[in-house]
């Protein structure tokens, strides 16, 4: 039971993050620029999100907790970096 707590409420922290990443990332591909999209996801997941699930579980007392932090740091990192995309302004240029 409070394993299963503590990850809901790692979960929740993480979707409420991904809830906003979401919405920059459909205003992003809404206006044709879906190759920034690609590029983040996949810097996110391979850069972040995997060497994270590695090493937090085996270095830090976390566990099997470690995982679910690696997921949520990784949609923080995302988001920033959509949100300095966005900023940025590029996505406004492309036409459809």
């Amino acid at each position: 039971m409070a394993l299963g707590s503590t990850f809901i409420r790692i979960s929740t922290l993480t979707f409420a993050v991904l809830a906003f990443t979401s919405v920059l990332q459909s205003c992003i591909s809404g206006a044709g620029d879906t190759v920034p999209n690609m590029i983040i996801s996949l810097g996110i997941i391979w850069a972040v999100q995997l060497p994270l699930a590695f090493v937090l579980p085996r270095v830090t007392d976390l566990g099997v907790l470690g995982i679910r932090w690696a997921v949520g740091i990784s949609t923080a990192v995302g988001t920033i970096a959509y949100i300095m995309y966005f900023r940025a302004g590029r996505w406004k240029l492309k036409m459809v």
